[in-house]
């Protein structure tokens, strides 16, 4: 999140007032989340609510008017009840401004006002802890796993394993739970330590509860930019599903298509072409 100082976000001295640096934060918060397909308000009328329950902030360099900063936002680790953040707030210059820490733990809001402490409302009612959502959960344990990728591990090229699994007359795809949204061939990231082949097979069985028989190397996509995210090499497989396919996993949902219908369906990523490099491939072999 960027954001332009303004006369009024600072003091008597000139400078960004230091009480300020929380406002955004919970600004850039509340962009992450919504990037993430994860919106506030919704959360809210749904019953999920939260609050801070520990804030760490370490002023590196003053702010000035004029200057524009950028809020870098990444989560560190979610747990069933809490969600960590840490932040880097740094200026146009490169210069960093601030760096941050916030631990926040969902509350049950589903007796909206009424949940204020009773020091503030003079009511018996208090906030409590409210285990997140299965699927709000998946969504901010992928946000980390995307924010380690970059934050620990650099730019990238990351390496994925796909496949297309042929089964009952047609092919698997799996509907992401995730950003990037739409349907997608099941695949994943290969874990350090592990080959393609032994990538490709957890994925499937994560993710659609298949067996793979008659395993081969279809292609590699490498082209920047397939990836909304960052630069991602795909290296797809071919393969026969054995099993009752299952959706697991990021998997929101799976189905079976027959290649004839593949523009019909809004996939993620460059899985479309995908097919049809699969489809062209199968015609050139008769």
């Amino acid at each position: 999140m960027k954001k332009k100082i303004y006369y009024y976000d600072t003091d008597c001295g000139g400078v960004v007032y230091y009480a300020n640096y929380l406002k955004y934060l919970e600004e850039a918060r509340s962009e992450y989340f919504e990037s993430r397909g994860l919106v506030v308000k919704d959360m809210l009328k749904n019953g999920i609510g939260f609050v801070v329950a520990r804030q760490e902030i370490d002023y590196k360099s003053p702010s000035f008017y004029g200057d524009t900063l950028e809020v870098k936002t990444r989560v560190t680790d979610a747990s069933l009840t809490r969600v960590n953040f840490e932040y880097d707030i740094v200026k146009d210059s490169g210069i960093l401004a601030a760096s941050a820490k916030t631990v926040l733990v969902f509350v049950d809001a589903s007796a909206g006002s009424a949940s204020i402490p009773s020091s503030c409302r003079g009511m018996d009612k208090t906030l409590k802890p409210k285990r997140i959502p299965e699927d709000i959960l998946k969504k901010l344990e992928a946000a980390g796993d995307t924010d380690y990728m970059l934050t620990k591990q650099g730019q990238g090229p990351f390496v994925a394993a796909d496949a297309i699994i042929e089964i009952n007359g047609g092919i698997v795809i799996i509907e992401r739970s995730n950003p990037p949204f739409g349907w997608a061939l099941p695949g994943g990231f290969v874990d350090y330590n592990e080959s393609l082949e032994d990538a490709v097979r957890r994925e499937m069985k994560e993710e659609t509860n298949l067996e793979l028989s008659d395993l081969k190397q279809f292609h590699a996509y490498s082209k920047p930019g397939r990836d909304p995210r960052f630069h991602t090499i795909g290296v797809v497989f071919t393969a026969n599903g054995i099993g009752t396919p299952k959706a697991g996993d990021d998997a929101a949902n799976l189905k079976i298509i027959k290649l004839t219908d593949i523009d019909k369906i809004p996939f993620a990523f460059d899985h479309n072409q995908i097919l049809k490099d699969y489809i062209a491939s199968k015609k050139s072999t008769v």
